[in-house]
């Protein structure tokens, strides 16, 4: 079967390539990814390329970024979050409300959710789209191993990263062990 895809070529070169898909088999699925935005990180991806600070040298060859990027969108982790922070600040209110608490209890109370519930949410958001990405990368023929090399390069990058319980997204070391941790059961897609 045809298809078309938009391709990263490197900084600025976007192209719309034609390329066989394998043919699907009796135990798989077709799946269509329709996005009408670009993830920030793919952003930065295809304006600087090999510049940016935070990708493999080689991002042709190691699509990590984008397959983490399309799982955010296929599991719709966007519409999942607003869902919860509103379920999470609409709580706080009644519990405010009817606590009669001040400002500055409810503001605790807001930091406590945050702390609590959101961040929390975002990690497993970020590590569920790091490994359906890792699967995607597989099944499409990338090496999964370059997805820990990548992310290695984004722990060196970014020195000093805050403790996991006040960031949004695993720490660099998690990531790594989780992604390494997977190798075994999304090596046979690669090697299909």
């Amino acid at each position: 079967m045809k298809a078309k895809a938009v391709r990263l070529h490197g900084a600025n070169d976007l192209r719309l390539d034609e390329f066989e898909l394998p043919e699907i088999k009796e135990d798989e699925i077709l799946v269509k990814v329709v996005s009408d935005s670009v993830c920030m990180s793919t952003y930065k991806c295809a304006i600087l390329g090999v510049n940016h600070k935070r990708v493999h040298e080689d991002v042709a060859d190691h699509p990590a970024i984008m397959g983490h990027e399309m799982a955010h969108a296929i599991r719709e982790h966007t519409r999942e979050r607003i869902s919860s922070q509103y379920a999470t600040q609409t709580g706080i209110g009644i519990a405010a409300s009817i606590f009669g608490l001040s400002q500055g209890q409810a503001q605790l109370a807001n930091l406590a959710g945050d702390l609590g519930i959101a961040r929390p949410h975002s990690r497993t958001q970020e590590s569920e789209a790091d490994q359906i990405g890792l699967v995607l990368m597989a099944k499409a023929g990338y090496d999964p191993n370059a997805a820990i090399t990548l992310w290695q390069k984004m722990q060196r990058a970014s020195q000093g990263e805050p403790p996991q319980f006040l960031s949004t997204h695993p720490s660099s070391s998690n990531r790594i062990a989780t992604l390494q941790a997977l190798m075994p059961r999304v090596m046979p897609y690669y090697k299909k």
